[in-house]
This record gives C-alpha cells, structure tokens and sequence, in this order.
C-alpha cells in the first residue's frame, strides 16, 4: 500500500499552543524534530468515517453501522506497523489497515489531554 509520508507538530503551550499541518512545516519539518517544545506526530495515511485524516496520537472512537459511538482509542505505532489501542497498559492492538472498523477522530493527546486514560 503506497502513502505519502507526512507529519504533523504541535507545539506546547510555552511555544504557540498550536497544531501545525505538513503544509506548514515540511520546509522547515528537521528543525521540529529536536526542539522539545514540540510533539511530531506521523499520518496514518487513513481517514476516518468523515475523511478526517488520522496521525499518530489522535484519539478515536469506534462507530456503529446506525452511526453510535462506541469505544475510545488511542492511535499508536506498534511493531512497525499503525495500530489502536484502549489503553497503553492494555496490550490488546488492532491493526488500524486490517480492521473493519469505522473509526471518528475526537481530538489528541495533546490538545485534549481529557481524553487520556479514560478510554472506554
């Protein structure tokens, strides 16, 4: 399966407290990469039931055929490979390419911390 590889950035509050898409960092994408202020994160090179693009660290929610929301997730890297997991304790993966399940973006660790650990 061919995808661009692509990345976004968010940076912290003590920067600009912003999210920054590939469009606008990938002319300056290396000097993001060791500034600690900021969180890269890299696309999935999926969409989700809205055509949302998912990255790494978005947080999700599992959609019913009717359209309930379901069960949250965390998208994460695992084993090379883009996954979805309830919790990072939890060792139970779905693989992101293979599953059938609808999924609708939420938010992100970062800019909804709430979210964090209270997966469902």
């Amino acid at each position: 399966m061919y995808r661009e590889i692509k990345f976004r950035v968010f940076e912290t509050e003590l920067a600009r407290g912003r999210m920054f898409s590939w469009e606008e960092i990938k002319s300056e994408f290396v000097s993001y990469l060791n500034c600690k202020e900021t969180f890269v994160m890299q696309s999935t090179g999926m969409l989700d039931c809205e055509g949302k693009e998912i990255y790494e660290n978005d947080i999700v929610q599992t959609v019913s055929k009717d359209g309930v929301l379901l069960s949250k997730f965390q998208i994460i890297w695992s084993e090379s490979r883009c996954r979805f997991m309830k919790r990072r304790e939890d060792e139970s993966y779905y693989d992101l390419e293979t599953s059938q399940l609808l999924l609708k973006i939420i938010g992100n660790i970062y800019e909804n911390p709430e979210l964090v650990g209270v997966a469902s």
